[in-house]
């Protein structure tokens, strides 16, 4: 039976029990229900999602996101096996357990997941999802530095026969190639191919971890 069929009553982890209507009262969530609710991977993302969707969501958009996170891919790449293992969860333990939190509202029979005020309570312990990586280009700044003092030190000794000018030319053809190709990478990742919300956001740094059943 869904959230918003009828009226049961609930024992929640605060020890106080409510109904599925609208309460005006809500106990206040202890350090170990937010560890409870924070503990698994799957739960984390999840209130990432709603807290940006702002709205109600189809659990199978939900299902989606969460699974090509895990998978460090998108979701048109991902298979039916990985979204069945990700939505069998959510349906059957991590979506009732937000509910009963009052963190959601999940809705079974319509299949749909909407987050509650109370959600407000766990952004401070999500990292945003519009965070991107660090790319490190210093890297390539450095073996760009690195491959021009060798060339120097081997001109400077006589190992390589090649003029000052004709060298000073060639490091600086190399700075600028360089440049330019962190210019234009930097102008595709950030720019028209950075997907908008609530798509599959590819430069979330990768976790390196499995969702949790």
């Amino acid at each position: 039976m869904g959230p918003n069929s009828g009226v049961t009553s609930r024992q929640l982890g605060t020890g106080a029990v409510h109904t599925d209507g609208e309460s005006s009262s809500q106990p206040a969530l202890t350090p170990d229900d937010r560890f409870h609710v924070l503990q698994t991977s799957r739960r984390r993302d999840v209130l990432r999602y709603l807290h940006q969707s702002g709205g109600a969501v189809d659990i199978r958009d939900l299902t989606d996101w969460v699974a090509a996170r895990e998978h460090e891919t998108t979701p048109e790449q991902l298979n039916s096996s990985q979204r069945q293992r990700v939505y069998i969860s959510l349906y059957q333990t991590h979506l009732p357990k937000l509910d009963e939190y009052r963190i959601v509202r999940y809705d079974k029979d319509r299949g749909t997941v909407e987050p509650t005020e109370r959600i407000e309570e766990f952004v401070e312990y999500l990292e945003p999802l519009s965070e991107e990586p660090d790319r490190e280009w210093w890297r390539l700044y450095v073996l760009v530095t690195g491959i021009s003092t060798i060339l120097v030190s081997l001109s400077t000794v006589g190992l390589l026969r090649i003029t000052p000018t004709v060298l000073s030319g060639l490091i600086v053809v190399l700075l600028v190639l360089v440049t330019s190709f962190h210019v234009l990478a930097e102008s595709v990742l950030d720019g028209e191919r950075r997907p908008t919300w609530p798509e599959w956001q590819s430069f979330v740094p990768s976790r390196g971890r499995r969702g949790d059943d």
